[in-house]
């Protein structure tokens, strides 16, 4: 699997990415997040262990990654004393930080 990565300041662009059997690599962070490269991919995958299309079925990857933010920002208030937190934000450098 290669991308292409192109600088928007200079303009110009190279190519980056590997594959060896089934693992994909690539510089570019969150390339697996694009749907159609993530489709590619398991389909390739599906394709490789001999099972056709059929067998892949969709997620809302985004919808997704939102609940594990929430469910991680649920486990963060539980287990943090946000009133000092918030009070930390607030004031910046003047806040007093025990910890």
């Amino acid at each position: 699997m290669m991308v292409q990565i192109c600088d928007q300041v200079t303009g110009e662009s190279r190519w980056d990415g590997a594959q060896k059997k089934n693992v994909y690599g690539c510089y570019v962070h969150g390339i697996f997040d694009d749907r159609e490269v993530a489709d590619a991919l398991i389909g390739a995958l599906l394709e490789e262990k001999g099972y056709g299309e059929e067998a892949m079925h969709s997620m809302d990857y985004h919808a997704y990654k939102e609940k594990q933010y929430q469910i991680l920002a649920n486990a963060v208030r539980e287990n943090m004393d946000m009133k000092k937190i918030y009070e930390i934000i607030e004031k910046g450098n003047a806040a007093e930080c025990f910890i």
